[in-house]
Order: C-alpha cells, then structure tokens, then sequence
C-alpha cells in the first residue's frame, strides 16, 4: 500500500509531516504521539500534501511513501524526506 503525506498543523501554528494510509490514519497517529509525550491535545488541521509539491521538495517522496513506514517524517535539503528519529 502507498502511503499518502500529510502535513498537520496544530492551532499554535506548529506544523509536523505525516507518512499516512489516510487522513484518519494521520490524525490517530498525531493524537496518539501527543497523548504519549504527554502533552494536551490541541485542535489541529490535517491536509494532504504529497500531490502538490515543489519540484525542490520531493527528493526521496516516492521512495518513502512506496516503502517507507507510516509515522511522522521530516524533509532535509540534501537528504530528502525520510523518518524522524525518534529521542
């Protein structure tokens, strides 16, 4: 299955990149990691991204939402998209 990128933006303005199935898979995956770092869940927005894209913006995409795992992912310049590490 592809997964799809999403990026959500929680109500403060901070954003976070998404490697989904769907936009409720998304949403289950953000509130569940901020319930586990235990912040308080804030209202958030959630829009596909993947389809609309600079061209300087999607080094590594397909590689990553053909084979990567779901989960939130960053952009690097130089690397292209890929997991966070997690601390």
């Amino acid at each position: 299955m592809r997964l799809k990128l999403f990026q959500i933006v929680r109500e403060d303005g901070d954003q976070v990149f998404m490697a989904a199935a769907s936009p409720e898979h998304s949403a289950t995956v953000f509130l569940s990691r901020e319930l586990d770092e235990g912040r308080d869940v804030p209202s958030f927005t959630t829009e596909r991204i993947d389809h609309k894209l600079p061209a300087d913006r999607q080094l590594g995409l397909d590689d990553m939402l053909s084979y990567g795992p779901w989960g939130v992912v960053v952009f690097d310049p130089v690397l292209g998209w890929g997991g966070a590490a997690s601390a």
